[in-house]
């Protein structure tokens, strides 16, 4: 993806983003220049994506709650 300001580039929200295939799909859209907001229930969520500078935003939570 070519470089774009930071309000053209693509939001996505990963769910499992702790481990597996979640955390495989953060990095790579990170790496694709995208915001994304990786959310886990695993508190550990927030230490697997704290080395990254810009674009990711880790979120501890349950998104099958709904309260």
């Amino acid at each position: 993806m070519a470089s774009t300001s930071p309000a053209e580039r693509p939001v996505t929200i990963v769910t499992g983003a702790a481990s597996g295939i979640g955390r495989a799909t953060v990095e790579l859209l990170a790496a694709r220049d995208h915001h994304v907001v990786a959310v886990d229930l695993a508190p550990e969520v927030m230490a697997v994506f704290e080395t990254f500078t810009t674009g990711v935003v880790a979120l501890t939570g349950d998104v099958t709650d709904e309260a």
